[in-house]
């Protein structure tokens, strides 16, 4: 786990002592600044929280160097197809399979990041369940050890294997960040 990753971590643990944040007896309700530094795939209380509120934790936003030191090599390679000027990261939130509010990530291309953020926010405001939504990188870019894991992501730049040729989805920009939604376990609909 990267340092800056457990700096995170270890400071929103001191602020949750400190401030009462975590005990449900004391009705604190962490500001949008605190809960944004939180990593995906963390449980929120949205209780206290109005429409208005919640709507502004589903943005989209440039790839910021922390992030691209996240997805360097891994998810994402240097190529004469898309650029990192190309894609947004893009921070939500889910109903996971326990019920409660997560935080999600997923980086997709910049022509279609509104409408995969408006989507997302129908998903959670419908109760959709969706288990895990973390980028593709914490499993090192591959996909059938995210699929298993039942990991909703969205791009993962890879030439076709076996090959020094790129997917047609990859070459046709706004495609590269078709989302896989449905891993192993999603629910069933009729």
């Amino acid at each position: 786990m990267p340092k800056s990753k457990l700096y995170v971590i270890l400071l929103t643990s001191i602020l949750a002592i400190t401030t009462g944040w975590m005990n449900n007896s004391n009705k604190f309700t962490p500001t949008f600044d605190q809960i944004n530094v939180l990593p995906a795939g963390t449980i929120l209380d949205t209780a206290g929280l109005n429409q208005d509120e919640i709507s502004k934790y589903f943005y989209s936003q440039e790839l910021t160097e922390e992030i691209l030191s996240r997805i360097e090599n891994i998810s994402y390679r240097e190529n004469p197809y898309i650029t990192t000027e190309d894609l947004r990261y893009l921070r939500v939130l889910h109903v996971g399979f326990d019920g409660k509010t997560h935080i999600g990530e997923l980086i997709v291309n910049q022509a279609i990041a509104q409408d995969v953020l408006e989507i997302m926010e129908e998903l959670y405001r419908n109760e959709y369940p969706i288990e895990k939504m973390i980028l593709i990188d914490e499993y090192n870019a591959e996909d059938e050890a995210s699929m298993s894991d039942n990991n909703s992501s969205a791009f993962n730049y890879r030439l076709i294997a076996g090959t020094d040729a790129c997917p047609n989805t990859v070459r046709d920009l706004p495609l590269t960040s078709i989302l896989n939604t449905i891993p192993a376990s999603a629910p069933k609909t009729e």
